[in-house]
């Protein structure tokens, strides 16, 4: 498989810097959203953007990143000097030279920009593996699907679903093209329109007949509205190519499939738009991209989780609901068709502090339990179970929602939660793979002297299985 750093036909500095922004934001939260104790921390932003008073009031000079004044050139400058000649190698090496660095000046403070390289540079630098420590339960099979060919499969996008009539998932890859993968490793490229700039974001079934299609953003075709909000477009495509449909909204911060709303057995497609003055809108699609839910109460694009918390069929959404004087919106709250949105004893009132990140019923009994940070909350009463970390671990934490390392798998008859585990609070890269059952008891736990981009759990002929992505290849459990 030909790789190169392109996703999907974007050009590579493009995609490059939307990945560093997309890190920027992902680190930020996800260290704020991965850790118990920082409410506090998530409480004092919000009231730090209380409304646009505090705001001008509070502000100073690079006092955090986001919240500091423009960067000037020589402010650029002094910091690109400070890098290690090693450092400023490695982000030449991606495309985030000194002209990229130059071309944040005046529209982002200098903490963001240091914190950005950073964040980069963790990805780029040889990361420290674990030993093989302490194995806990009965040890995965693993094989090789797909070799990259390169390093540069950190670039590479993989979707999972199925897309043909075997019971089997299918993987999509995007790279510079799209390449439909098979579990025992055979591939095919699909010939898709070269004029357009089409990134691949979901598999969902469009039709309801078992066989998904494969979701686009075209980045070529958008429109906006009077205030400058851009609104781009999402394409229901065939693995041929057939633009089958084109639906209002885009995936942006939110779940894409696999919540259904309404309880008709069939999963939405959750995308979101932005309406009149930038506020945000979710739309829930139904079969062939019929509009079946448009929650009356404007949500934050930072859509994060959906399950069935209440035990009534229907799956809830949890999210933000808008707040313009909020950053990211206000307190989480669960929203379902039919109801009004409802507050989840246990959840913090602020969005940024211990954000769901994944919501599924572990324990059977009918009512979804809450991934927050590293603990899982009962949404009835409130209650916290912290999940057990591996022996000789001071801290961990998960990878942070939006269906990235984390998933919920049924293994041996049980529903367990199973995540790309990561040492400590600092740190965001891993080379861990652990399971919960829904008690917080450790079950599973492997290193697997690699690092780990992803994780999902898919579908095979004989059950559920894990696939890991790492730098050059895609692996499954056997």
């Amino acid at each position: 498989m030909k790789t190169d750093a392109r996703l999907a036909g974007m050009p590579a500095l493009k995609v490059i810097g939307r990945l560093a922004i997309a890190t920027l934001a992902v680190l930020a939260i996800g260290l704020l959203g991965s850790c118990d104790l920082l409410d506090q921390a998530g409480k004092g932003l919000s009231n730090g953007f209380s409304n646009n008073q505090n705001q001008a009031q509070n502000q100073q000079p690079a006092a955090a990143p986001g919240m500091g004044t423009p960067a000037t050139q020589q402010e650029v400058d002094a910091m690109w000097q400070k890098l290690s000649a090693e450092d400023r190698q490695l982000l030449e090496e991606s495309g985030m030279d000194k002209g990229f660095a130059d071309g944040m000046v005046g529209s982002m403070d200098i903490a963001s920009i240091e914190m950005m390289l950073e964040s980069q540079l963790q990805m780029l630098r040889p990361m420290e593996l674990h030993d093989k420590g302490v194995p806990v339960g009965k040890a995965l099979a693993w094989k090789d699907v797909v070799n990259f060919e390169s390093v540069d499969g950190l670039y590479s996008m993989v979707l999972a679903g199925n897309l043909d009539s075997d019971p089997e998932d299918e993987l999509l890859v995007s790279q510079d093209v799209q390449w439909l993968v098979q579990l025992d490793g055979s591939e095919q490229e699909l010939k898709l329109d070269p004029n357009q700039q089409l990134m691949a974001t979901a598999i969902w079934d469009y039709d309801g007949d078992g066989i998904g299609e494969f979701l686009a953003t075209d980045w070529n075709n958008f429109t906006q509205d009077e205030s400058g909000a851009e609104e781009y477009k999402t394409l229901v495509l065939s693995t041929s190519g057939e633009r089958i449909a084109e639906l209002d909204g885009n995936i942006d911060m939110g779940n894409a499939s696999g919540t259904d709303v309404n309880g008709d057995g069939h999963t939405e497609l959750i995308l979101m738009n932005y309406g009149p003055q930038y506020v945000p809108e979710v739309l829930a699609y139904g079969r062939k991209g019929k509009l079946v839910w448009q929650p009356k109460e404007a949500i934050s694009l930072m859509e994060m989780a959906s399950g069935d918390i209440d035990n009534d069929g229907k799956d809830e959404l949890l999210a933000p609901l808008y707040d313009p004087n909020v950053p990211y919106g206000g307190r989480v709250m669960a929203c379902g068709m039919g109801q009004e949105p409802v507050e989840v004893p246990g959840l913090s009132d602020n969005s940024l502090a211990g954000p769901p990140s994944l919501c599924a019923d572990l324990n059977g009994d009918g009512f979804a339990e809450i991934l927050t940070g590293s603990s899982l909350l009962n949404p009835q009463t409130g209650e916290k179970t912290r999940l057990a970390k591996p022996e000789s671990w001071d801290d961990m934490q998960l990878s942070w929602g939006m269906g990235m390392g984390l998933g919920v798998i049924e293994l041996d008859g049980r529903k367990l939660l199973v995540a790309r585990l990561i040492e400590g609070r600092e740190e965001y890269r891993s080379d861990t793979v652990a399971m919960w059952n829904g008690a917080g008891e450790l079950v599973y736990l492997e290193y697997l002297g690699e690092e780990l981009q992803d994780l999902k759990v898919i579908n095979g002929a004989d059950g559920q299985k894990l696939m890991l992505q790492t730098n050059d290849r895609l692996k499954v459990s056997q």
